[in-house]
């Protein structure tokens, strides 16, 4: 099957740019708008999806040389949706171990 990276780049866009639109519209009612962008999780479907081979490729591809846990993931959602974050608005928050920095 044909990857189109052209589909999954404009959803990207998009997605970043309703977040902060959204964090304009509803900052006026105290509503906090974020997205979480996370890089590659060890889930089961990225186990299920992806050789041993190939995840090791896609481990020493990000500079922590790992995958994420979706513990580590769920941390900043948590934080997000918190009593404790009463700023942070209008974000696309990249959690991928450094993979996006090279």
């Amino acid at each position: 099957m044909e990857q189109l990276f052209s589909v999954y780049s404009v959803t990207k866009a998009g997605l970043n740019a309703l977040t902060r639109s959204a964090a304009l519209e509803f900052a006026t009612y105290g509503i906090l708008v974020n997205a979480v962008c996370p890089g590659y999780v060890g889930t089961e479907l990225t186990f299920a999806n992806n050789s041993p081979e190939q995840l090791a490729g896609i481990a020493s591809s990000i500079p922590l040389q790992r995958l994420a846990q979706p513990d580590e993931i769920a941390k900043l959602v948590v934080f997000l949706c918190s009593q404790d974050n009463t700023y942070l608005t209008g974000q696309s928050i990249i959690i991928d171990g450094g993979f996006t920095c090279k």
